[in-house]
């Protein structure tokens, strides 16, 4: 359900679903009118919830989250609903959905040969559906409110467990390094590895953001677009929002690059760190990176694990678990210990080794006889 405005005869019209069909309703004078109509279908002046069809409730609702999300986001919700959501209860009316009904869509999804992280992102867009219908059609009671996560299994916390070791030592980042022909790669892959960035945050970065001695990151990019090319939008959270320091050496790194890139005739403060007038592509950066990490003889990892390989060599070095979840920009710092607690572990065992270096000057004649 969204207010539009008619700029050619000046009124405004609201289009909105209603028993699976696009509706649209014109010739509004003032958007306050356009409005009033709008919060009639929500309030059931016009239209009561128990008589509108959970097939043109969800697709009201992915009107309304296409607005506040990646155009990513917004795909996979749909595929989602049009998949499995949908063909499980499109034909009953709201007010005819039972927590019965709720609890055999759960069933359904549980008896598919899917992850519990895909199945759960079904039951969130699900009960989505249900949040928006209490908060814009007031409805009463929520079906599916009740409705509980799936547990991960014993073999997919084994799965992470060992996933979370796919990161690169220093000593094979540096023979990867050494594989990558093109000074704009290695500078970029020198950045990620280094600095702990998110892909779409460093694929957004322009000169403008950098100083000297730290990288701003205000923006992040998405290639998945509704016209299939890439935008610009806000950071994840607020937290990623954040002024990244810079060792001297990668520092002058970049120093050293944007002399170069200085050169280039019409350079602009405004160009991308990495594509110029344009970001990089992503599948041309995996590719650069796949094909550098063969010849190089280490394992593969993506690009997301560059940030992995940050945090657990500062970690395993001994820097402040507070010091690092900012430095990633997390909301949470029980985000980066629940991620990196296999690396806490070790620590812990240095730090009971140390305190037993300390300690030993007493090893002897302590108590008395």
């Amino acid at each position: 359900m969204a207010i539009y405005q008619d700029k050619k005869r000046k009124t405004y019209y609201v289009k909105y679903y209603l028993d699976g069909v696009s509706n649209t309703k014109r010739g509004f004078r003032t958007k306050k009118e356009a409005k009033e109509f709008e919060e009639g279908l929500r309030n059931g002046t016009i239209t009561k919830i128990q008589n509108i069809r959970f097939k043109s409730l969800a697709y009201d609702f992915l009107s309304y989250f296409k607005s506040g999300v990646a155009y990513g986001t917004y795909q996979k919700a749909k595929r989602l609903i049009d998949a499995v959501i949908i063909p499980n209860l499109h034909n009953k009316c709201m007010g005819d959905i039972s927590e019965l009904d709720c609890l055999k869509l759960r069933e359904f999804v549980g008896s598919q040969n899917y992850s519990t992280s895909y199945k759960n992102d079904i039951l969130w867009i699900f009960k989505a559906i249900f949040r928006h219908a209490e908060c814009f059609y007031r409805m009463k009671e929520n079906p599916a409110k009740n409705i509980e996560r799936f547990r991960k299994t014993t073999a997919e916390k084994l799965k992470r467990k060992d996933k979370e070791t796919n990161i690169w030592t220093e000593d094979e980042f540096e023979r990867f390094l050494n594989c990558v022909g093109q000074d704009m790669y290695k500078v970029l892959f020198l950045t990620l590895y280094y600095t702990g960035m998110r892909k779409g945050e460093i694929l957004a970065l322009k000169w403008s953001d950098f100083d000297g001695e730290f990288i701003s990151v205000n923006k992040s990019l998405t290639r998945k677009t509704e016209k299939g090319s890439y935008e610009i939008k806000d950071p994840k959270n607020e937290y990623s929002y954040r002024d990244i320091s810079l060792n001297r050496s990668l520092a002058e790194y970049l120093m050293e690059y944007k002399g170069k890139e200085m050169k280039c005739i019409g350079f602009k403060e405004s160009w991308y760190m990495f594509g110029r007038s344009k970001p990089i592509a992503e599948n041309t950066l995996t590719r650069v990176k796949d094909r550098a990490a063969k010849e190089a003889g280490v394992k593969r990892i993506t690009i997301h694990e560059f940030r992995h390989s940050h945090a657990s060599n500062l970690i395993a070095n001994g820097v402040n678990i507070v010091a690092v979840s900012r430095r990633l920009g997390h909301s949470d710092i029980n985000m980066t210990l629940s991620r990196y607690t296999h690396l806490l572990k070790k620590s812990d065992k240095e730090l009971t080794d140390n305190l037993e270096k300390m300690f030993s000057k007493y090893s002897q004649n302590i108590l008395t006889v």
